[in-house]
């Protein structure tokens, strides 16, 4: 099996669960948004070959260490989470080398930790739908960067402005 698809299923006991999980090595995609899931356990580091990890719409504060063993991970999706701790979770998440999207969407975040600048890999990073005020210097040094949705924050627009000056030419920025 290579994508499972258990969205909005209220996941009870999600330790068997993933236990289960881990011994599936070629998972590829994994889809657990909406399950009320509050943390991961850490057999999900088990899931070596995992490219898509979708944990959207649950309650997860601080993610395992053991999410460093996924290095084959691609693309994060950490939206509606308004407990997710990005301060505690973004040197976990720079640890994954292979990281190019990232989405924390409808987070409530209010600010985004220079620590951002970590993420070399990153590629695409969404991060509309927050009460962000501005940004970090950090993302000037997110060198492959293509592309960062903004959109539906609190940034006056003469900050819009500046960063639309301040970053590369290359990317592509969603106010």
């Amino acid at each position: 099996m290579r994508n499972l698809y258990l969205d909005y299923n209220k996941a009870q006991q999600i330790d068997e669960d993933f236990e289960v999980l881990s011994k599936l090595p070629l998972l590829k995609v994994l889809d657990i948004r909406g399950d009320g899931i509050t943390q991961l356990p850490p057999s999900i580091g088990k899931l070596k070959s995992l490219e898509y990890l979708e944990l959207s719409d649950n309650e997860i504060e601080i993610l395992p260490q053991e999410i460093r063993n996924l290095k084959n991970l691609q693309v994060l999706y950490i939206n509606n989470d308004s407990r997710f701790n990005l301060s505690k979770n973004i040197g976990l998440l720079s640890t994954i080398p292979n990281l190019k999207e990232l989405h924390l969407e409808g987070d409530h975040f209010q600010r985004i930790p220079e620590e951002i600048r970590n993420l070399k890999s990153l590629e695409y990073l969404y991060l509309g739908n927050n009460d962000l005020t501005e940004l970090p210097e950090g993302i000037k040094e997110l060198e492959k960067l293509k592309f960062i949705d903004i959109s539906n924050n609190r940034m006056p627009h003469i900050l819009l402005d500046q960063y639309r000056d301040d970053l590369s030419p290359t990317i592509k920025i969603k106010f």
